[in-house]
Parts: C-alpha cells; structure tokens; sequence
C-alpha cells in the first residue's frame, strides 16, 4: 500500500492547479452526498439499518472511483479504480 501512496503522491505533484481543484472540488461533493445520505435514523431492523447506511456509502465510493478515473494520472490507481467502478455499477444494475 505505501508503494501505491507514494505513486499517488508523486502523479498528484504533476498536475496543474485547475486539475487538482476540479477533483477535489468532486471528491468533496461525493463525500458530502454519501455522508448525508448514511444519516439515517435507526428503525430497529439490522439488516434495514446497514443497508440504508451501506449503499450510500458504496455509491459515494462509485463517485470517487470515478473521480478519480477522470483526474488521475497514476496507471496503478486508475486500473483499481477502474474495476472497483465497474465492478460496483454492474452489481447495482442487477
């Protein structure tokens, strides 16, 4: 993992203001949505409960994937990204 933070680190550096921006800018908006949408109240059902809270957080994930499938550079990153965003958007679509 600290191989893929490094190279994470190292793509971000090569990028211009404007990039950097944009993604955060969408990283922020993916995290501010999932979080308001995992708030949820508890009604007592467990499995009811987790699964209200969980979507949300895998179409945040979905979001970010994305984000970072349009933004980032590194080809590592890009290529886990690419099948964690598939891979989610094909099981929703089910």
């Amino acid at each position: 993992m600290t191989i893929v933070a490094a190279a994470a680190t190292q793509s971000l550096t090569a990028q211009t203001d404007s990039q950097k921006a944009q993604f955060v800018a969408e990283i922020h908006a993916a995290m501010r949505q999932m979080m308001t949408a995992m708030d949820v109240t508890p009604t007592g059902d467990v499995d009811a409960d987790f699964a209200a809270m969980m979507i949300p957080h895998h179409v945040g994930a979905i979001a970010m994937a994305q984000a970072e499938l349009k933004a980032g550079r590194n080809e590592q990153l890009r290529a886990a990204r690419a099948g964690r965003s598939s891979s989610r958007s094909n099981k929703r679509s089910r």
